[in-house]
């Protein structure tokens, strides 16, 4: 996505989702631009837990409804695409015995936010804020372990 379709994702208008690249293999003197794509949402996915977090912390109904509303498009619009993205392209090309649990710590992390979203529909306070923790927890795993394993694997 590009940053003017992240910045409108943030604002709450609806997009469609596509990456800047065609296949994880379209590579550019200046990186990958699949893993630009993804470091984008990265951000974006840490702005909204920031969100979330702020939200179920604060007790104000009408922020709550909000940043309910925010996340459950978010979801739909630009988490499990990428995920998808992730899953089908990227992961699969963490074969070695080295590197595949960090593969599979992924998958179970997406797995885990998938697993938050019922509580999210139900208007769950507590649900909101594990979400947002999860969501960080996860792009930080995922910029610091898994990035860097692409990077390596393209240059």
């Amino acid at each position: 996505m590009t940053y003017r379709e992240l910045k409108e994702l943030d604002n709450g208008i609806l997009i469609s989702h596509h990456f800047s690249a065609d296949s994880p293999n379209d590579y550019d003197a200046r990186g990958s631009t699949a893993l630009n794509a993804v470091s984008r949402e990265h951000y974006f996915a840490l702005s909204l837990a920031k969100d979330c977090r702020r939200a179920a912390l604060s007790g104000d109904e009408e922020l709550l409804m909000r940043i309910y509303l925010k996340v459950l498009n978010a979801y739909e619009r630009l988490l499990e695409p990428h995920f998808q993205f992730e899953e089908t392209s990227l992961l699969p090309l963490l074969e070695s015995v080295e590197i595949k649990p960090i593969a599979e710590r992924s998958l179970a992390e997406h797995c885990q936010l998938r697993a938050l979203l019922g509580g999210l529909r139900q208007r769950d306070p507590e649900s909101l804020g594990s979400f947002g923790k999860y969501l960080t927890d996860h792009v930080r795993f995922e910029e610091r372990e898994l990035v860097p394993l692409f990077e390596e694997l393209w240059n």
